[in-house]
């Protein structure tokens, strides 16, 4: 199991009165004055307790709990689910922004002097003093192991503990190496030591990827999050902020690189996620200065909902609860070509392309191009007389395998390298066809996400998919009409259940999808298909958080999947623990869907056979007592406000009433709103004959106060009559019984 437990803010007063935005709602004047009260003398710490498996012992060295007899596989093999819970304002988000800070951090230290072409550079955020504990226990066949990452205002270091130190060596923390180099896993500012980092990559499998969903509007603003930041970089970097100035106290070993320093938002470079999943986070939906981009999130979701319902239907699962399948239309989307191949129109795309393929006898005069080696070595069918949607099937491909280089795997291939895919003055015809061969045996070989655009493509060309006497004609109506998932698949040689050649079989990305499902009513599909966009808003938000989790899951996994096939040069970091984080998860759910929410997400876990490829840690951010009924106590950290601090909290939250909680789990007052709330005081005071709307709540003894007092009593019995509560009414009631009897005593 894989566990998260603890984050320790360890900012000194002083530091944290010159960066008090950083901290937000989790510092004050009384945590220090309280905590020099009862550890005089020691620098200062507040911890945040996020599970009972691991505590701090007396001698303030961390440890696994004795005392927790929590099943380790209470939710399932490799399965830890634990809830955040408060009031808005309590620091829950700023808690976790400060756990993405570190991330941020630690990322910052082994990307330096890294160039992901497509990727946007890291920010180190200056003057951070954070601590995170995570534990590995009863992984798999690795042995039980916690860790710390530490971030100080001047370095960041992963740290494994020391198993034989548990209780007497408060130092029990030790710099991780790796054993294959005794590369040592610390890094520091100003020092670039290309060996280290190399080595660190082999140690991220014992760290973790986070994937965080938040889709509030006023969540993750790109503006709130300017802070003091530091940049590695070349000098001559187009990314470098103009405003930025060289930090003279920092020197780089790499005469081409500085650092420099100043004011920016560090949060936009984890929202660009263009370096193979490197950097071990990514925030969800992306946003940029403008905010959400919602068409594009529809777009991208749809794509992920297509391959996850396909994947349902094939094994009898579910992944829309009440929901199946019922077919997917496809149709070729323009737009999308035009802006990948930055074309005006259609037309100018099919005559560039048929430029490029040389026709058999023209060999001599015309020779062979980039599009001519594609189609002979990968033994396409095409020709400037095949159906359009072929050749701009073609134009496509050549677009995304001249991207393909961008990423580290594939720099070799790019322009002017020794394995250059492009004909220039360097490399000849002969040695940009051989390089482009050994290309595409680079991308067979791959088994990751980066490829599997171009696969979808690749098949779609290789694949005969309609008999050659009714081919021509049917390919030019798909051009330009709609043609359904049963017909693309009509004569399809591979009929897999997995999820992995379920994507890479999908339609090439140059199709618009329309998705339609049939309601089920005692699990038998029951009247006429829906379009999955006129689902409801909860719905629609069910669906797309859940499958963005899962598509960035099944990248990581492509990744894990990859490197057996790599050489040690070629493997990419690899992330076996990863930690799901669902900020303001229950926005636009209903009741039920909260209720559901962990038990179905459990289920697609186990249902695609994901924990057993990897370890989860999952944050639930919640509101919801329908949340927490699912979470036991041990597992569940409460933010407390000021006004909240001295009640005593709810010793049990697994099955408790859903009442019982909104007092004892989220610090409510009441549980009725609080405009019913006046209006029961008014009529309460109109059952003991006071006037609600007079200061001295006296009727006056006139014919205009006795109407008046009338017209209040008509009120108070219209409002006793739509009272829900028996309980509430009935007290109520007897206020008039008691006043009656004292008129009579």
């Amino acid at each position: 199991m894989f566990s998260i437990n603890c984050l320790e803010i360890t900012a000194s007063k002083s530091q944290w009165e010159q960066n008090k935005s950083l901290y937000k709602n989790l510092l004050s004047d009384d945590d220090y004055a309280e905590f020099e009260r009862k550890h005089p003398g020691k620098s200062f710490y507040k911890r945040f307790m996020f599970n009972e498996y691991f505590r701090f012992n007396q001698n303030d060295v961390p440890e696994k709990n004795p005392d927790c007899h929590f099943p380790s596989n209470f939710f399932g093999d490799n399965i830890n689910i634990q809830a955040i819970a408060g009031k808005n304002g309590s620091g829950k988000s700023s808690l976790m922004d400060l756990m993405y800070m570190a991330i941020n951090n630690f990322a910052f230290m082994f990307e330096r002097g890294e160039e992901f072409q497509a990727a946007r550079k890291l920010y180190w955020i200056k003057d951070l003093s954070v601590n995170v504990y995570f534990s590995l226990i009863e992984n798999r066949e690795r042995p039980d192991a916690e860790y710390k990452l530490e971030c100080t205002p001047q370095t960041t270091i992963l740290q494994i503990k020391n198993a034989n130190s548990y209780v007497d060596n408060a130092n029990s923390y030790v710099d991780i190496t790796d054993a294959t180099t005794s590369a040592n896993g610390k890094f520091e500012l100003g020092k670039d030591d290309i060996q280290s980092r190399r080595a660190l990559y082999g140690l991220l499998q014992d760290f973790f990827y986070t994937i965080v969903s938040n889709y509030s509007l006023q969540s993750f603003v790109i503006s709130n999050y300017s802070s003091n930041c530091i940049l590695y970089s070349k000098k001559d970097d187009e990314q470098n902020p103009p405003y930025f100035k060289c930090c003279e106290d920092i020197t780089s070993t790499l005469p081409e690189y500085q650092y420099s320093e100043g004011k920016t938002a560090w949060i936009e470079s984890i929202f660009h996620k263009n370096d193979g999943y490197t950097c071990p986070i990514v925030l969800n939906p992306k946003r940029d200065e403008n905010g959400i981009d919602i068409e594009r999130e529809l777009s991208l979701s749809k794509y992920r909902e297509i391959a996850l319902l396909l994947w349902a239907q094939r094994n009898n699962k579910d992944f829309i609860n009440g929901y199946q399948l019922q077919r997917i239309d496809f149709k070729f989307n323009e737009d999308y070509i035009l802006e990948k191949t930055g074309k005006s129109n259609i037309e100018e795309v099919l005559n560039d392309i048929d430029k490029q393929i040389t026709h058999p006898d023209d060999t001599i005069i015309f020779p062979p191009s980039f599009a001519d080696w594609l189609i002979s070595i990968e033994n396409f069918n095409i020709s400037k007389d095949s159906p359009k949607l072929a050749r701009i099937a073609l134009a496509y491909l050549i677009y995304k395998i001249t991207s393909i280089v961008k990423y580290p795997s594939y720099y070799d291939f790019s322009e002017k390298q020794k394995k250059s895919i492009y004909k220039d003055e360097n490399t000849t015809s002969e040695q940009a066809e051989a390089n482009l061969r050994e290309l595409l045996t680079e991308i067979r070989k791959d088994k990751s996400h980066s490829v599997t655009k171009i696969n979808q493509t690749i098949n779609f060309l290789q694949y005969d998919w309609l008999s050659d006497d009714e081919k021509t004609t049917d390919i030019i109506n798909w051009y330009s009409n709609i043609f359904d998932n049963t017909a693309y698949y009509k004569n399809y040689p591979l009929q897999s259940d997995k999820l992995d050649d379920i994507i890479n079989n999908l339609p090439p990305p140059f199709f618009i999808y329309d998705i339609y499902l049939s309601k089920k009513i005692n699990n038998t599909p029951n009247g006429d298909p829906i379009n999955i966009k006129e689902l409801s808003s909860g719905e629609q938000q069910l669906i797309q958080n859940i499958s963005t989790h899962i598509y960035h899951i099944r990248n990581l996994i492509s990744i894990i999947e990859s490197n057996k096939h790599q050489t040690l040069d070629k493997k990419r970091p690899e992330y076996r623990n990863i930690n799901l984080v669902f900020d303001e998860m229950e926005i636009c759910f209903h009741p039920e869907y909260q209720r559901q929410f962990v038990n179905h997400l459990i289920q697609i876990i186990k249902n695609m056979g994901l924990n057993e490829q990897c370890s989860f840690n999952i944050f639930l951010i919640t509101h919801s007592p329908f949340v927490l009924s699912d979470i036991p106590r041990s597992n569940i950290l409460y933010m407390l406000t000021e006004e909240d601090k001295d009640k005593e909290l709810s010793k049990y939250t697994f099955a408790q009433n859903i009442g019982e909680m909104m007092y004892d789990s989220f610090f409510m007052e009441k549980t009725i709103g609080d405009f019913a709330e006046h209006k029961l005081k008014r009529i309460i005071k109109i059952k003991q004959g006071r006037n609600p709307d007079s200061r001295d709540e006296q009727y006056t003894d006139d014919e205009e106060g006795k109407n008046l007092q009338k017209a209040h009593k008509k009120e108070a019995d219209a409002i006793l009559n739509a009272i829900g509560d028996p309980v509430i009414r009935s007290l109520i009631e007897e206020v008039e019984k008691i006043e009656v009897s004292d008129d009579k005593n």
